[in-house]
């Protein structure tokens, strides 16, 4: 199936590139391909960070490491309008400061790269910041042909009927020669 979509310069971005790599290498052609992640196309398409940025912000603003980390991952989601929010207009502020001093990385030459090049979104959903991105280039959403397995998923009112209802099916898997090691129950 993504055979079909490639044709030359192609940019595949997907969720499992070591999969998409494999499938690749199995064409009986030779392409031109790039595959990368989600997260790395961002990281190329907005910017990018180091541990220094994760220390500056650490150190500059008393954060936490993962407070830091969920900083920078929302600021790629900001343009620099003000939305008349003091906590988004901080945001902005503390963005333009990385830009400022250097410690946010971006890639100029990555979007001109874009232009010609046969964008591939395989296996891969797509919030509307990404499809805003992604609709400035010709660009396909490609599904493999994966047969999603179907779950069975049970709610009860009361405690008493979920047990109920275990323990009836678990006996009903025994009385059809199930051995007992295959039954599994997952609970949330």
């Amino acid at each position: 199936m993504l055979e079909d979509y490639l044709k030359e310069n192609n940019l595949i971005i997907t969720s499992n590139k070591l999969d998409v790599i494999i499938k690749i290498n199995n064409i009986d052609r030779l392409i031109q391909y790039k595959v990368m992640t989600k997260k790395e196309f961002l990281d190329n398409y907005c910017f990018s960070y180091d541990k220094k940025t994760i220390k500056y912000l650490v150190e500059k603003y008393n954060l936490s490491v993962e407070n830091a980390l969920e900083y920078l991952n929302t600021l790629i989601y900001l343009n620099d309008n003000d939305f008349g929010s003091l906590k988004l207009a901080n945001l902005i502020k503390i963005k333009k400061e990385l830009f400022d001093k250097e410690l946010l990385y971006t890639n100029p030459l990555f979007r001109n790269s874009l232009i010609n090049t046969n964008i591939i979104v395989y296996d891969c959903w797509i919030e509307p910041f990404f499809k805003n991105i992604l609709d400035n280039y010709k660009y396909e959403m490609v599904k493999s042909n994966v047969d999603t397995k179907k779950i069975n998923l049970y709610e009860f009112s009361s405690i008493n009927d979920e047990i109920g209802y275990v323990c009836y099916d678990i006996k009903k898997k025994l009385d059809s020669g199930i051995d007992i090691n295959r039954i599994k129950i997952i609970s949330t």
